[in-house]
């Protein structure tokens, strides 16, 4: 079942300014999830424009993080900081983005034990042939306290 998730991302996501990436959670349903992002000037690794794409590894990461996050509050787990901990594969068709891009970012979780949990990523930014496709390996460590979504933990 496909569900609207309203949350701004700030809420599931430690990143802040040039860092935050994913702009908008699209869909969420059991296994999968489809973010937004847009390509900006801030982002790392631009230059005159374009953005190298290996940054496409740190948006799929913050898509699994958003739907891991999304994953947990549906069944009522606490939260934790995740980790990137392997990136199995990697392959994107070019090798920038230019700044304006608007990136549809599909991730799908693959395995899940324990803290550990693989993800797989699929970017294409819309009026472009740009397609990339990361596999992620992450760990999320448990933290102790109580209390709201991991976001408001970070932020202390």
């Amino acid at each position: 079942m496909t569900r609207r998730f309203p949350h701004k991302i700030q809420e599931w996501l430690p990143h802040g300014g040039r860092m935050l990436m994913i702009q908008a959670a699209l869909e969420m349903e059991d296994g999968r999830g489809v973010l937004e992002a847009v390509v900006r000037e801030s982002w790392p690794l631009c230059d005159q424009g374009q953005v190298s794409a290996v940054v496409v590894i740190d948006v799929v990461a913050q898509g699994a993080a958003v739907y891991a996050s999304w994953e947990r509050q549906n069944e009522q787990r606490p939260g934790g900081r995740g980790f990137i901990v392997g990136v199995r594969q990697t392959h994107w068709s070019a090798p920038t983005l230019p700044v304006g891009a608007v990136l549809r970012v599909e991730v799908k979780r693959e395995v899940i034990m324990d803290n550990y949990a693989a993800f797989i990523g699929e970017v294409t930014a819309q009026n472009s042939d740009f397609h990339a496709r990361v596999e992620l390996q992450t760990f999320r460590k448990e933290d102790q306290e109580p209390g709201p979504p991991d976001a408001a933990l970070w932020a202390k």
